[in-house]
């Protein structure tokens, strides 16, 4: 989007569209665009200047794959803003001149109401390319000079209210913009922005925060989620490659991921609800093969050090239709939420170090709910996660 020069736009454009053929999915212009008139434009930039700049640009984008590609033009994902639903940015605004936070510039950040405005301007996207809505989302900032930014594990990560309401305004805002008939996505996504924050990003705690997020997501109708990789980035689920701090490894989020993929599966006709429990440190999801309760997921939220001892848990029972039989019982477990490693799913690692990365069977589990009178019964220890498929 900063690319004033229209010949280079178009012959990177012409390079990704050959180079990536029919693999491409969608084309983005611009990055968290929305903050970059800060830096990049003049005070009096408004919203209508972006939107003329911008349907300018896609269309030479367009025109440019026409030309070296032929065939369909795949569509943009758009607009790629970053809005810091459920932070606080007064402290951040206040870095900024008065000029800029108090002028049009305030229409690109404001998480309320910065969207809508920019598709309320009938001339955006006049050419139809836009096939789905992305935006940008992270739970904190990792900014030293944003002191108020700053949380500990248990208040950001591992806590379903903090999930929910930092979530909300993406909800609202994929229902608001519903009536344009494309997808909302989370095109960028993480735990603590700017990389991660060490003691959250990187330990075992972010990877349940991984799959309460992610089930709470999907459940709220957010199509996709992108979670931003890096090397050396203290919030990358792996590293498949030396990087200028760290070599090759597998990060804590990893399991996470795992666990969500396991419990969601390969069904097109997969329905995932929440189900209400009492306290910010829990949460549960049902997971349906199209009527039928296929799975749960319950999440032990409250933290627990590694060097801690003994471990409590939290006993969960649920109603289950008549014909289940019984549950088998997966765990996402660790010897506490800061741990760095000696992470498992379903008994099985990946830590690079054993075998690149592959999985290898460390407890072998065949463990089994109780079951009695249609009534499934799981104890989860602090700071674990269990997955249940139903009989």
């Amino acid at each position: 989007m900063n690319e004033s020069n229209i010949t280079h736009l178009e012959a990177s454009t012409a390079l990704a569209c050959k180079t990536i053929g029919p693999n491409l999915h969608l084309l983005e212009l611009g990055n968290e665009f929305n903050i970059s008139p800060i830096m990049y434009r003049s005070t009096n930039y408004t919203m209508q200047d972006y939107v003329n700049e911008w349907n300018t640009k896609t269309a030479s984008v367009r025109d440019a794959v026409h030309k070296a590609c032929g065939g369909s033009f795949p569509g943009l994902m758009a607009p790629s803003f970053i809005l810091l639903d459920g932070l606080d940015i007064d402290p951040l605004m206040d870095l900024f001149p008065d000029e800029i936070t108090k002028g049009p510039m305030l229409d690109f950040v404001d998480p309320h109401t910065t969207a809508e405005t920019l598709f309320d301007i009938d001339a955006y996207d006049k050419n139809g390319l836009i096939k789905e809505l992305g935006f940008h989302h992270y739970m904190g900032l990792n900014m030293p000079m944003v002191p108020e930014f700053a949380g500990d594990l248990q208040e950001v990560l591992m806590n379903h209210t903090n999930v929910v309401e930092a979530l909300k305004t993406h909800v609202q805002r994929a229902q608001n913009l519903s009536h344009l008939g494309h997808p909302y996505t989370l095109s960028e996504t993480n735990s603590i922005g700017v990389q991660g924050l060490n003691g959250q990003s990187d330990v075992f705690g972010s990877a349940l925060w991984v799959v309460d997020f992610s089930l709470w997501a999907a459940e709220n109708n957010i199509a996709r989620l992108h979670f931003h990789q890096g090397l050396d980035y203290r919030y990358g689920a792996w590293q498949p490659t030396q990087g200028r701090h760290q070599g090759p490894t597998t990060r804590a989020p990893y399991y996470g991921h795992i666990m969500v993929a396991s419990a969601i599966g390969s069904s097109n006709d997969t329905r995932i609800a929440n189900i209400p429990l009492k306290s910010d440190t829990e949460s549960a999801y049902a997971i349906y093969n199209g009527d039928k309760p296929a799975k749960l997921v319950v999440l032990n939220l409250q933290a627990f050090n590694h060097t801690g001892n003994p471990r409590p848990g939290k006993t969960y029972s649920f109603q289950v239709p008549s014909e289940v039989t019984g549950a088998k019982v997966e765990r996402l477990t660790a010897p506490g939420s800061d741990s760095l490693d000696d992470i498992t799913f379903a008994g099985v690692s990946y830590d690079y170090d054993l075998q690149e990365g592959n999985p290898v069977i460390i407890n072998a589990q065949d463990e089994r709910a109780d079951f009695q009178d249609g009534v499934v019964t799981v104890n989860v220890p602090d700071s674990s996660a269990v997955l249940l498929t139903l009989n």
